[in-house]
This record gives C-alpha cells, sequence and structure tokens, in this order.
C-alpha cells in the first residue's frame, strides 16, 4: 500500500476515521491473500 498511498492518507467512512498505518493494518488483515495479478500493458492497442 505504501506505493499507492499517501503517508498522509486519512481515511473517514460512516464516522469512523483511520490515520494510514491504523487503515493499512486493517486492510492487509481483511485482503490477506496469495492471490496475484499478471498484467500486461498493449502499447499499439487502441480504441474508437
Amino acid at each position: 500500500m505504501e506505493k499507492f498511498y499517501d503517508p498522509d492518507f486519512v481515511m473517514v467512512s460512516n464516522g469512523s476515521t483511520q490515520h494510514n498505518e491504523t487503515f493499512r493494518i486493517s486492510h492487509e488483515g481483511v485482503y490477506n491473500t496469495d492471490t496475484s495479478y499478471a498484467v500486461e500493458y498493449d502499447n499499439h492497442a487502441w480504441a474508437e
């Protein structure tokens, strides 16, 4: 999550506030899985 979230991140939802570290720990507990995804980007693809 360090790659995607600002260190000053604060999540506010339904009256609850979580600062970055608390949110990270909570997120890791919920989404702790061995699932991984391979992503490829095609520079030559286009859409109309």
